[in-house]
């Protein structure tokens, strides 16, 4: 919806060699979807929870004059 192309292996990758490196990484999720189901809701919680970043939640808010508006 948000056209990020996102390729959920290579942030996989990316965040577990920055762990490697003792990097620390925050991961930036995004909840509340006009279309997103309860099941793409709980996939995504879980894949934010299973990786070895710090994970930062947001609700969705459609600002007026978005395309997701």
């Amino acid at each position: 919806m948000l056209k990020k192309n996102a390729h959920l292996e290579k942030i996989r990758h990316n965040i577990a060699l920055a762990h490697k490196h003792h990097i620390i990484s925050l991961g930036f999720f995004m909840l509340g979807f006009p279309t997103e189901t309860r099941a793409e809701l709980k996939a995504t919680i879980d894949f934010a929870v299973n990786q070895s970043c710090m994970p930062v939640i947001f609700s969705v808010t459609p600002f007026e004059g978005t395309e997701l508006a």
